[in-house]
């Protein structure tokens, strides 16, 4: 038994010997064969990742998006202006319509002498009212315009234009604009009711009815719409001014107020944000009656409380 165990293990020996012989020959001959293929196979791959990079920043050029400096230019400046349609007043019905936008009155018929106190004064703050918000709003636009065609140098004709046309409406030396911002004042609402109601009576006048001239503004050009005055000076024919509408008699009156040398006070009184009652003080130029004048329109602005209006 001993022996045949021997022979078996032997013969088990033996076979493995033998197939270690052959493998020593075989495997490496396989192994070397495995090793040139996989060498082929990632040169083969290197290749095609190198002819790949390669190709990758053409087609980036051709699908390159070209960026170009884009210049953008300001929107010009549209010089601005106010437009308002004029409306005749033939009755206190069409005056208390109600109505939208800018507009502005034509008394062409009521007859305020004809209305008790309280009507009266209700509707000729009416009558102005419209006028007087129409003239605030284009001196606002011509400081607007002002304001930035002073930060300029280079106009376009319609500007050169109408800087010319400003600076000479307002007396003022072309090209000094601090000046004519301080001459372009928003005359508060109340003064304005105030001397209309004391300079025509309450609308009762005959300018008034005639030439919506609130004020009794006189007329020295013979080719402008006019109204001879009843009462001459001497040798001399008085004439006051017609006006197409009621609002163009108010321009008027801040013109004055805004361009005369004597009136220097009260724009600055104006610009500095002195009270209504306060500006009244230097109104002593305006009138014949100086002083009195001046506590006349204080009396009546505070009496009627004009000043809500200037809210």
């Amino acid at each position: 038994m001993r022996r045949f165990f021997v022979k078996f293990y032997g013969i088990i020996i033996l076979i493995n010997l033998i197939f270690i012989f052959f493998t020593k020959e075989e495997f490496p001959r396989e192994s070397a064969k495995i090793e040139k293929k996989v060498e082929k196979v990632e040169k083969k791959v290197e290749e095609k990742v190198e002819e790949k990079v390669e190709k990758i920043p053409q087609e980036i050029k051709k699908e390159e998006v070209k960026i170009e400096e884009v210049k953008i230019e300001k929107p010009k400046y549209k010089l601005k202006k106010v437009t308002y349609r004029t409306i005749k007043i033939h009755n206190l019905k069409e005056l208390n319509e109600k109505r939208e936008g800018n507009y502005v009155y034509s008394d062409d018929g009521i007859d305020l002498r004809k209305l008790s106190g309280v009507k009266r004064k209700n509707a000729f703050i009416k009558l102005l009212l419209p006028g007087i918000k129409v003239v605030q709003k284009e001196i606002i636009c011509e400081r607007e315009n002002i304001e930035y065609l002073s930060k300029i140098k280079n106009y376009t004709p319609e500007e050169k234009k109408y800087l010319v046309n400003i600076f000479s409406k307002y007396r003022v030396k072309y090209g000094d604009f601090e000046s004519l911002k301080s001459r372009l004042i928003v005359y508060p609402t109340s003064l304005i009711l105030t001397q209309g109601a004391i300079e025509s009576a309450w609308g009762t006048s005959r300018f008034f009815r005639e030439g919506n001239n609130i004020f009794g503004i006189w007329s020295s050009n013979k080719n402008e719409p006019r109204i001879k005055a009843g009462q001459s000076r001497g040798k001399f024919t008085a004439y006051l001014r017609a006006y197409p509408n009621l609002k163009d008699c108010i321009g008027d009156l801040v013109l004055t107020l805004s361009r005369l040398n004597v009136y220097e006070p009260l724009r600055r009184a104006v610009n500095r944000g002195d009270s209504p009652s306060e500006i009244a003080r230097y109104l002593n130029k305006y009138s014949e009656q100086g002083e009195v004048y001046v506590k006349k329109v204080q009396g009546v602005l505070n009496y009627n409380k004009f000043q809500q209006y200037d809210k």
